[in-house]
Formats: C-alpha cells, structure tokens, sequence
C-alpha cells in the first residue's frame, strides 16, 4: 500500500472531523442514514461513506448540514428554518 502524503493525510482527517459532524446532526434530527439519503437524493452507500469520513469535503458536508437544517425529524423536533446561502 502506498504511503499518504501530508497533504492526502490532512485531507482525510478533514473529511472524518466533517463526518462526525454530519452524524452527529443527523442523529440529533432523529433521522436514519437512509431517510437523509433520500431527501439528500443520493445513496445510502454515500452517506455512509461521507459519515465515516471516506468521501465528501467541507462543501458536501455544509450541504448536508443545511439539509439537515431544514429537514423536520419524523417526531417533530426540527427547526424547519432555511438558512440563506453563502455566496461564492
């Protein structure tokens, strides 16, 4: 197996900080991996993969985290409020 530069190793501790922070929302929400997949409209492996930190970036995961945002959980805890995008 190949060694990970610097640079490879920062960006993969990036994406698992990230990851942690999408689970953790996601959670809060009371929403399974598979129903943030769906109103995400991606699959359920990727979901899986940015939660653990094996894909996304920060900009995949401020998605998400919107998403999450505007998501109302199956319980009714959610905020339902939108936030404005940031813009580029």
């Amino acid at each position: 197996m190949a060694m990970m530069t610097k640079e490879q190793e920062r960006k993969q501790q990036e994406r698992k900080k990230w990851g942690a922070v999408v689970k953790k929302a996601r959670m809060r929400k009371g929403l399974s991996q598979e129903e943030m997949a769906r109103a995400w409209g991606h699959t359920l492996s990727y979901v899986q993969k940015i939660e653990v930190g094996q894909k996304g970036n920060e900009d995949t995961c401020r998605d998400l985290l919107e998403l999450l945002d505007e998501q109302r959980a199956p319980n009714g805890n959610g905020h339902g409020r939108k936030r404005a995008r940031r813009s580029a």
